[in-house]
């Protein structure tokens, strides 16, 4: 048909060293009573040392291919069926052969040494395609089956793969707004016992629903390009705006007002607004947020996590559900991680649900979102005034620049409708924090040493916030840290407080404190911690000016992630012991030799030794 583009015009096929073999038919037109589930078609086949081009506009063609041309749906004509089948809808859905589902099309490939390059269109038409991002498969497996209902699923395993930003591979290296080209790569030979980077992308694809997408990554280092990764994902979602000629035809057809059989309705289709369904599976990877993807330099947020996360956009609003296993946040400098790496928290858990609100689309108001849940397992952060500055000028640069993404994508939407809901799609009027126990320090690193001043914990810790007003409970302590003794010494003993109520109106704060009638307020103010407190007090003006002046001088430093402690041996008799517990522990149960440090106790003498950050209690 000439008002239509063709694929493919014509081919000329090669075939060198070609053996056929004896096959066995097995017939399909009884897939009720089916055993084995073999497809109608397979294909098996491997590439080696190939490099494939895909523009957006090759890619949404190829979408259109795949789901328009495979699969064999077995619905049959509404005429043809007994009126008595049409009143059972379970029966019918047997009789058709749909309870037996097979893939009528399969597909296995080997990749060795493959590269994908993918095109973006340039603002002007007529200069083409420029590059936007490369996939490198040094060993992978992709499996690819259509099944007779019209499902689809696509698999690609990878056991070495590399993500690549290409989109500056061309400028000169000192004028790239992004020098960090590998986004995705393996972690370091120190940071793993496992070094091999594994990956595995799943997409389930169904008529008339938003793909299934999972994704799991074990042992990965992935530079989070805001951005960038915002512009992938768009391009993953590009799909074929193509209707057949027949497709009108067909839905008369097949259009019928029994529920539950073969109804297909237009208006009921695209009434649903979903463009995809996510599930991120991590294990043992660094996350890390760049402050200036064009500077060698970069400050760099990292999280060391293991994690679970589902994502979908259904009702054209966000629904996010994170279970963090186990993550510990970190900083430092690109070009020197391990001469400046500071660690912030310890190793902590954490559960993050992002849904609409249950009394949504009340008097015909837009749906709402609210944070449900965020629970906050044993977490120990210690930040000093120069770490809060580097947080904030990471996450700010990160997000302004996933903003001005939002706002003009490189990749164009296939439903422009739905890109202008976009920057609204995080709405949240209610937010609800637990936490069963949460310490938070405050470090003193000016000049090169490194002191706690102070801690604040809180115990059973509740908060909900609904649009202005706050609610919450919490039991609170706060310890100040004798520098002359090194130890902790209480500053306001355990305090319950029962109910907090704060309401914001007109710029104006009000406050409604109860605490539990058997919880008095004790402060206990002593001499050291007047003195400390002056004392930090008078260089605060001076630790602000020296980050105003040379804010990344002072980030090129590490800091020690141990707090020295002093036993005093008072027993009369000498004492040893180790901090390595797990290490004795771990020896004993195989039977080997310990490798701990033990430490020696005279009477009356003392010990200074340290305990990482991550064994300190909270």
């Amino acid at each position: 048909d000439d008002d239509h583009d063709c694929w493919i015009d014509w081919i000329s096929v090669i075939c060198t060293g070609t053996s056929v073999f004896e096959g066995i038919r097995i017939p399909n037109n009884k897939a009720v009573i089916r055993e084995v589930p073999v497809p109608d078609i397979v294909i098996t086949t491997s590439l080696a040392n190939l490099n494939i081009k895909l523009t957006t506009d090759f890619y949404r063609l190829l979408r259109g291919f795949l789901s328009m041309n495979l699969g064999e749906p077995l619905v049959p004509s509404s005429e043809t069926i007994p009126i008595e089948i049409l009143q059972r809808p379970a029966e019918l859905y047997e009789v058709i052969g749909a309870s037996s589902k097979y893939a009528s099309f399969s597909f296995r490939m080997i990749l060795t040494n493959v590269e994908f390059n993918c095109f973006m269109q340039c603002e002007n038409p007529s200069q083409g395609f420029v590059s936007f991002a490369g996939v490198k498969l040094n060993s992978s497996r992709i499996l690819f089956d259509v099944y007779i209902d019209n499902q689809s699923e696509l698999d690609l395993i990878c056991e070495s793969t590399e993500l690549i930003d290409t989109r500056f591979i061309d400028v000169e290296f000192d004028k790239r707004p992004n020098v960090f080209y590998s986004v995705l790569f393996p972690l370091s030979k120190e940071d793993s016992k496992r070094n091999k980077l594994m990956s595995e992308a799943h997409i389930i694809f169904k008529c008339d629903e938003a793909p299934v997408i999972t994704l799991v990554l074990l042992n990965a280092r992935v530079l989070l390009l805001l951005d960038w990764l915002n512009d992938v994902k768009n391009f993953i979602l590009l799909h074929s705006d193509f209707i057949p000629p027949v497709e009108d035809v067909y839905r008369g057809i097949a259009h019928t007002m029994k529920s539950g059989i073969i109804e297909r309705d237009r208006q009921i289709r695209e009434s649903v607004v979903q463009t995809f369904s996510l599930k991120i599976t991590l294990k043992e990877c660094d996350l890390i947020l760049l402050e200036k993807p064009d500077s060698l330099h970069s400050l760099a947020l990292v999280a060391h996590t293991t994690a679970v996360l589902n994502m979908n956009d259904a009702h054209e609003l966000l629904n996010v559900n994170l279970e963090i296993q186990r993550v510990n946040v970190d900083w430092f400098m690109m070009a020197s991680e391990s001469e400046s790496r500071c660690q912030l928290t310890n190793d902590f858990a954490i559960t993050l649900s992002l849904s609409v609100e249950s009394d949504a689309d009340v008097e015909g108001q837009l749906p709402r979102l609210g944070l449900s849940s965020a629970e906050i397992t044993d977490m120990v952060a210690r930040v000093s005034y120069r770490d809060l500055q580097m947080v904030r000028n990471v996450l700010t640069s990160s997000l302004k620049r996933l903003n001005k993404s939002y706002k003009k994508s490189v990749i164009p939407k296939c439903n422009p409708q739905f890109g202008k809901n976009e920057g609204a799609l995080i709405n949240v009027v209610r937010a609800i924090i637990k936490g069963s126990q949460i310490s938070f320090w405050l470090m003193d690193d000016h000049q090169g040493r490194v002191f706690p001043l102070i801690r604040c914990k809180f115990r059973k810790f509740y908060l909900n916030r609904y649009l202005e007003k706050i609610d919450g409970y919490f039991t609170f302590v706060a310890d100040y840290f004798n520098q002359n003794i090194f130890g902790w010494e209480p500053l306001i003993e355990d305090w319950d407080l029962k109910q907090l109520t704060v309401v914001t109106k007109n710029n104006t704060i009000f406050m409604d404190l109860f605490a539990d009638e058997h919880s008095t307020f004790n402060i206990n103010i002593t001499q050291a911690f007047l003195r400390q407190a002056m004392r930090f007090n008078l260089q605060l003006f001076e630790i602000k000016h020296a980050l105003d002046e040379d804010f990344r001088g002072p980030c090129v430093r590490s800091r020690s992630d141990h707090l020295p402690y002093i036993l005093h041996n008072e027993t009369g008799s000498s004492l040893r012991f180790t901090t390595a517990v797990d290490e004795v522990v771990e020896a004993r149960s195989v039977q080997r030799k310990s490798t701990a440090k033990w430490y020696q106790t005279a009477p009356n003498a003392s010990t200074t030794f340290e305990f990482p950050t991550k064994r300190l209690t909270v």
